[in-house]
């Protein structure tokens, strides 16, 4: 009975971070996220599940204690409890980590409205992602300093004047690679140059700082990256 009650508490030891995943993804992907940021954003909120999870493995360690103490094999149990537990803490515990990374100020979206000259709608959630404070690694030579989500709550009420393009395609070279591949069937996009002042330059500066804005219609949002390039 003790060797059927050790194989079913380190199986289902084994069984609890994948199956917290599961249902970490299942909540996740039922948000409907517009892009990995706010899929990730989406699945820290909801990371104390694993929490949830933690009594298996503490009951195997526990049960552990027991084996030995009756002389019986007990390392296993004892192994992959605290080994699983320690990954079950860690994930359930990562958005008390990362949360200083993300703000939803909306002052953040009224003042780029002033800097860049262009009219947003007044209703809207918005999900921001500073990497300023991040180490980063770059396969296109572009850094992202910040990523906002926005979600705009009224149709039909973007003005697209001074500057608004249909593509990106022509500066592709130029906007980071992870704004062309999540805006590849956006409909409307604007570069500006925060040292020039210049909308959807021609010529890119190493030196200059840089926002890409793209406009989904059919989900009404604003995805929106500020970067600089690598020196």
């Amino acid at each position: 009975m003790k060797r059927i009650i050790k194989i079913i508490l380190n199986i289902l030891t084994c069984l609890s971070l994948p199956f917290g995943l599961f249902v970490v993804s299942f909540i996740t992907n039922n948000k409907e996220p517009i892009n990995s940021q706010e899929g990730l954003y989406f699945m820290l909120n909801v990371s104390w599940i694993f929490l949830l999870f933690l009594p298996i493995s503490i009951v195997n360690i526990i049960y552990s204690f027991h084996l030995k103490k009756k002389n019986n094999k007990y390392k296993s149990n004892l192994t992959i409890g605290i080994i699983f537990s320690i990954l079950l803490i860690c994930f359930g515990t990562m958005y008390f980590v990362t949360r200083s990374s993300y703000s939803k100020d909306k002052n953040y979206l009224y003042n780029l409205e002033q800097k860049i000259g262009i009219d947003l709608p007044n209703e809207f959630s918005i999900l921001s992602v500073d990497y300023t404070n991040a180490k980063q690694t770059s396969i296109d030579n572009i850094y992202l300093k910040r990523v906002s989500i926005v979600r705009l709550e009224s149709e039909n009420d973007l003005s697209f004047t001074n500057g608004w393009i249909s593509s990106v395609e022509n500066q592709r070279s130029y906007v980071p690679i992870i704004f062309y591949y999540d805006t590849v069937n956006y409909e409307k996009f604007l570069i500006y140059c925060f040292d020039t002042y210049e909308y959807n330059p021609n010529k890119f500066n190493l030196e200059y700082n840089y926002v890409v804005l793209g406009y989904d219609y059919e989900n009404n949002n604003l995805l929106i990256y500020e970067y600089n390039f690598a020196k």
